[in-house]
């Protein structure tokens, strides 16, 4: 979930500054940007809006987020946006989908909104999993930590894969490159007239 950390900076905080670095190049673009942040409940919502005001209304917005240890509840959080914005959009999610199982409950909260709406899945990828994936076994901790990080990553490549033959873009990045990665992937979409 969003309160796991990476290098001791939590997984929202990652979040919230590569949305913020999105959010001020679709400023730039002369693009809406909007707001939706939830958990179980609906935390705060800014409907889309173009211009420098919203993009201080939207920092107002998000400068008191917290990451909670609590179950997001999507359908209801895709629900309230459903009822609220029907021009089609870039709807950019960023979750921790781990495994199979959340992909599954995330792509069939998001079915009646993806009908009308392009969606990227962003997640936070941490590089120690990456390093553990490497490890060079020398002892039986290391076999645990290398076989542990393996199987973890199995199950993040099985949520890839649902959310994908769901018709859903996905990104996943490292903190350093999230932001950039994500504004590329942004620009990606106008170039080809996806929205």
């Amino acid at each position: 979930h969003m309160m796991a950390e990476v290098d001791g900076v939590r997984k929202l905080d990652y979040a919230l500054d590569s949305a913020l670095m999105l959010m001020h190049t679709a400023e730039r673009q002369g693009d809406q940007i909007g707001l939706l942040v939830f958990n179980d409940v609906i935390k705060a919502y800014a409907a889309p809006r173009k211009g420098r005001a919203q993009v201080a209304a939207i920092l107002d917005k998000v400068h008191d987020a917290q990451a909670e240890p609590v179950q997001p509840n999507y359908a209801a959080a895709f629900t309230y946006l459903a009822n609220r914005w029907k021009k089609r959009s870039l709807l950019v999610v960023f979750t921790d989908a781990e495994n199979e199982d959340q992909a599954t409950d995330l792509v069939q909260s998001l079915g009646p909104i993806h009908r009308r709406h392009l969606l990227m899945v962003v997640r936070v990828a941490d590089p120690k999993l990456r390093e553990l994936r490497a490890l060079q076994v020398q002892d039986e901790r290391d076999m645990y930590a290398r076989t542990a990080a393996l199987w973890y990553s199995a199950d993040r490549k099985k949520a890839e894969a649902v959310l994908r033959a769901a018709g859903f873009h996905t990104l996943e990045a490292e903190p350093q490159e999230l932001a950039s990665a994500l504004v590329g992937a942004y620009l990606r979409v106008k170039e080809l007239s996806l929205i």
